[in-house]
């Protein structure tokens, strides 16, 4: 997810459009961490018609073959349906990514702002 966002981020840096300008909030949902567990997966997913899924799938396989490739990961297979597993780990990962947010936003914000008042 990390490696996903900040290749993003970068091009988007680079990229003289700013029209189309990556939104982390857009993505911050239980179903792309559910499609990004599913691209790490041997298992072929079902073809889809909604936007969102389509959106999420398109930005994964941008980068999930370099993201294998430099941290040597081999695809993995999750015998039989794997959907409410997938689902709920999803959920915690989104969970996890949310509270850290939080927590390292306002410590980042205290150091901002000891550097301004020189404290």
């Amino acid at each position: 997810m990390r490696y996903i966002f900040v290749h993003t981020y970068e091009e988007d840096e680079n990229d003289e459009n700013d029209n189309d300008a990556f939104s982390a909030d857009v993505f911050m949902t239980d179903a792309f961490f559910s499609e990004l567990l599913q691209s790490l997966q041997t298992q072929t997913r079902r073809a889809s018609k909604d936007e969102n899924t389509l959106r999420n799938r398109q930005l994964i396989d941008k980068y999930i073959t370099n993201f294998c490739a430099l941290f040597h990961f081999q695809r993995i297979t999750i015998p039989g349906i794997a959907s409410n597993l997938e689902a709920y780990i999803a959920r915690q990962m989104l969970t996890a990514y949310i509270n850290n947010a939080e927590m390292r936003s306002g410590t980042h914000l205290r150091s901002c702002l000891n550097i301004f008042f020189d404290v």
